[in-house]
């Protein structure tokens, strides 16, 4: 896969360019493992393959091919894929708690926890409104910050700790 550009009398294997800032990292078509799940070392094997076969339909244009294999690693091996990180990842409902400043108590963790897993649930039932509820409710009571890309959650440092709440009960 070599690339050149004329205009800067350049060229590159896999399309990094080291002088423009480009990092060397994994070749196009190559994707990194980002996350927890369990996956055996055959079922990685097996991925890492099927993003390969997919790269290649995609590079062939061939996209109703890439959506299947695609369609497939969701369906068999619950596998989310970010093309411009070249990055996958197991897709569950689970959210790790980040960094940050937490002064929250450990029923006050677990019940965020299990309303996260909820929140995943009605996002995957296409219930956003729900799910924005739940969202702002978190927000609102504990000051929680939500990021659905890296599936975790941090307390807000900026929400002054009269407004946080606690689960009671």
């Amino acid at each position: 896969d070599v690339t050149i550009r004329d205009n800067r009398k350049l060229w590159s294997i896999g399309g990094v360019f080291e002088e423009e800032g480009g990092k060397i990292g994994n070749p196009k078509g190559v994707y990194t493992r980002q996350g927890g799940g369990e996956l055996s070392s055959e079922d990685e094997d097996a991925i890492a393959k099927m993003l390969m076969d997919r790269y290649q339909a995609k590079k062939l244009r061939n996209y109703d091919a890439a959506d299947e294999i695609r369609d497939a690693m969701m369906t068999n091996y619950n596998i989310s894929i970010d093309d411009s990180s070249n990055s996958w990842r197991v897709d569950t409902g689970d959210y790790a708690q980040a960094g940050g400043k937490n002064t929250l108590s450990q029923d006050d963790v677990e019940y965020i926890d299990t309303k996260l897993k909820e929140r995943f649930s009605l996002k995957r039932e296409r219930l956003y409104d729900q799910a924005d509820a739940i969202r702002d409710d978190l927000r609102e009571r504990f000051g929680v910050k939500i990021d659905d890309r890296t599936k975790e959650w941090i307390v807000d440092s900026d929400l002054s700790e009269e407004n946080v709440g606690s689960v009671v009960g």
